[in-house]
């Protein structure tokens, strides 16, 4: 029996991280005769040559977790640029790969967005060039089967029939149906997927008719395609494919689902879903144009239930911009504007726009500042149109002014900043469009845009350092900060991802009981090209008498876990065995009083300097003179350290380190390879470690150096913001 080849043409718009997996199950099918054409919609995520690079074998971490390898790579590819008339001029090709017949991937470069419709014309057109009797429409959203595709060309072939479709599955949810088939009500133009959230059971697998598929995955007659003509490109998106099997219903060809074939639909929180206010507007639109087009005497039925779900679904729900796009939807109909409309289409960046809230942002010091500033920079170098939201500081006008990140302050005034921050946080949604919010700071930022999530619609993401869910309850004060913090964590529970800085604060996460689905692990980072570059650190040392003098080192807030005390108790220790020590103390805070106390009660005041708030420059001066770096951090009060970038800093620098054995700092510092780990409640244990590292240089150029290819292979800047893409990437669970 002979296998009529199929053309498969999967549609792909700045969704690099899944178009490759979609293509890896795609080669994976066991159908022997098929050929794929990728139509890239204008992206801008560098989606074309990642999937070049994945062609010729190269590696690609984008299809981990999807399956097996297909086993058919090196495969051989060719591009087509299409001009505005559809024509197809080659523009490149790679030699020819292991699978028979040459090139087996055609590359389709758009040059524009032209939406679902005129994204996958382009394809057809291709296709039905050749002589294969059926095409499969897929988005590279989705991943299919090894053995999708011979059920439905079984199930196409008879006479009549006229489009196939598979069983669509989740793909976070393997047994949970997305859609098994639809119908239409043709007196309101809605459209209902059938047992859409329902569990697999044993129904059969047979074939039966069905109304409507899914646009995402169907198989096409060509026979039934030249005939109806290709998807309406009016509608740019949304109700292309339903308008299709309308007009195929009109000319006598019938659509059936095929339950035995099976693919499985991700949705993620950068994909439509981000952007989903923008569908509002194509929803509105088209589904009036569809009844005009196809049940036109129901057209004044479906313009008032347009009305009624435009307005009062809307307003019920307070999706005050989702009402205004309906509104303008359902005005632009009236007016027959069709296709694509600029005050309706999301970003043409290769992500949505980006809002970044902390409370905690340059120019403050500090670990969650530098976090905060950092994400921002990472997302808008990875396309995102990133605006941040953040408290006045001292000398905020001036690091505004140098930064290329557009910046909304508000005064800090103590009870008031969650009043300014919601009207001004609402002001900057609707202004920039904001699709996606990452919240460096979860207090005040979870209860915040909860509540602002209410009256607009958008995703956001949470990220916990652990003092957020860590608590103290020793004193009164405490015990209310801790009943504060079991409602904040009620709000954390509501973001759609929430992000933890070590494994640490994870676990502390799940054991709040936030569902450890939406947590992901994401480790801070470091900046090398600025920690790398030349210093000369000659004048600070003199100005702080350190020439000459072996130097211990520690930068962070004068705070009561941060450990600085129990350096001073080890010191005296330290002192004995390397009399010509120094302990430098780089930082402000509460404690400076405490610690100048038990230094001159301890009797080693003379080897002690306190810097008091240094300058970036002379911090970076003092990381490269430092002979070991120490941050004994504990728990204490409800604080702890989540991370400690100042560790990482220290390594990137190749100086050795020594931390608590506490909090996250255990992810920060690998023990006995980076760096020594030390109970931070024992000064003596404190004591050896340093005083090891400052006798024994073999040891301390060991864990420096250990420290420093840490530094660049898993701590930058760069990685942390692509761990937290990827998270967002990942499939929305229930």
């Amino acid at each position: 029996m002979t296998s009529p080849q199929v053309v498969i043409c999967v549609l792909n718009r700045n969704n690099c991280a899944s178009v490759i997996a979609c293509l890896e199950s795609v080669f994976a099918d066991s159908y022997p005769d098929f050929r794929v054409i990728l139509v890239d919609n204008a992206s801008t995520d560098g989606s074309i040559e990642a999937v070049k690079r994945w062609a010729c074998d190269g590696a690609d971490d984008r299809s981990a977790g999807w399956g097996e390898h297909s086993g058919h790579r090196p495969l051989g590819w060719q591009e087509f640029r299409a001009d505005s008339r559809g024509t197809f001029t080659a523009v490149g090709s790679s030699a020819p790969g292991s699978r028979p017949g040459g090139a087996s991937l055609a590359i389709i470069s758009t040059g524009e967005n032209l939406g679902f419709a005129g994204g996958h014309n382009l394809g057809i057109k291709m296709a039905l060039q050749g002589s294969a009797p059926y095409l499969m429409l897929l988005n590279s959203d989705i991943v299919v089967s090894s053995d999708f595709l011979a059920p439905l060309v079984e199930a196409i072939e008879p006479q009549g029939i006229g489009a196939a479709g598979p069983l669509v599955l989740c793909y976070d949810r393997k047994t949970t149906i997305w859609q098994a088939g639809g119908s239409i009500d043709p007196t309101t133009g809605g459209v209902r997927r059938d047992r859409a959230g329902e569990s697999l059971s044993d129904r059969g697998s047979a074939v039966r008719p069905t109304f409507y598929l899914s646009g995402c995955a169907m198989l096409l007659k060509a026979q039934a395609l030249r005939e109806v003509g290709n998807l309406d490109s009016g509608y740019f998106l949304y109700y292309e494919d339903t308008d299709w099997f309308a007009r195929a219903r009109k000319r006598g060809w019938k659509t059936v689902l095929v339950p035995g074939s099976r693919v499985w639909h991700r949705e993620t929180l950068l994909g439509v879903e981000a952007k989903s206010v923008y569908s509002s507007y194509y929803f509105a639109r088209n589904r009036l144009e569809f009844v005009k087009r196809n049940f036109p005497r129901s057209l004044p039925v479906a313009l008032g239930w347009s009305l009624r779900y435009g307005i009062l679904n809307n307003l019920a729900r307070r999706r005050w911009l989702e009402l205004g796009m309906s509104l303008l939807g359902i005005w632009d109909f009236c007016r027959r504007k069709r296709g694509r409309s600029d005050r309706a289409t999301p970003p043409d960046g290769p992500l949505p726009n980006f809002l970044v809230f902390s409370a905690d942002y340059k120019p403050q010091p500090g670990g969650i500042a530098e976090h905060s500033h950092r994400v921002a920079l990472g997302l808008r170098q990875a396309g995102a149109e990133v605006t941040v939201l953040a408290p006045r500081f001292k000398g905020w006008r001036d690091f505004d002014r140098g930064q290329q990140l557009p910046t909304y302050r508000v005064p800090g005034i103590r009870h008031l900043d969650l009043v300014f921050y919601f009207f001004v946080g609402l002001y900057v949604i609707f202004k920039r469009r904001i699709g996606v919010v990452y919240v460096a700071t979860s207090n005040p930022g979870a209860p915040l845009f909860f509540l602002l999530r209410q009256i607009v619609s958008f995703r956001y993401a949470v990220t916990i350092h652990a003092h957020e869910v860590l608590y103290g309850q020793r004193t009164l004060r405490q015990k209310l900060k801790s009943a504060v913090k079991t409602l904040q964590i009620a709000m954390i529970g509501r973001a759609d991802r929430v992000f933890a800085v070590s494994e640490f604060t994870k676990q502390l996460v799940v054991a709040a009981g936030i569902r450890s689905s939406k947590i992901f692990k994401v480790f801070n980072g470091v900046d090398l090209e600025e920690l790398e570059a030349a210093v000369d650190t000659k004048p600070l040392l003199d100005r702080l008498g350190l020439t000459g003098k072996r130097v211990i080192l520690t930068v962070a807030r004068l705070d009561i876990h941060k450990g600085q005390d129990t350096v001073l108790q080890a010191l005296p220790s330290i002192l004995a065995k390397a009399p010509d020590a120094v302990y430098v103390i780089a930082g402000e805070g509460k404690m400076r009083p405490r610690l100048v106390a038990l230094s001159e009660t301890l009797g080693v005041h003379g080897h002690v300097v306190l810097t008091g708030g240094l300058a970036r420059h002379d911090v970076i001066a003092l990381f490269k003179a430092c002979d070991v770096f120490a941050m004994i951090s504990r728990i204490e009060a409800g604080s702890v350290e989540g991370f400690g970038i100042a560790f990482l800093e220290a390594g990137a620098l190749g100086k050795p380190v020594v931390g608590g054995r506490s909090g996250g700092i255990p992810d920060a510092v690998e023990d006995g390879v980076t760096g020594l780990l030390v109970d931070p409640y024992r000064p003596e244990e404190v004591a050896e470690a340093i005083t090891r590292i400052l006798l024994d240089r073999q040891l301390a150029a060991s864990l420096g150096a250990e420290g420093l290819r840490r530094a660049r292979s898993v701590f930058t800047w760069q990685k942390t913001t692509e761990r937290i893409i990827g998270g967002l990437n990942e499939p929305i669970s229930p």
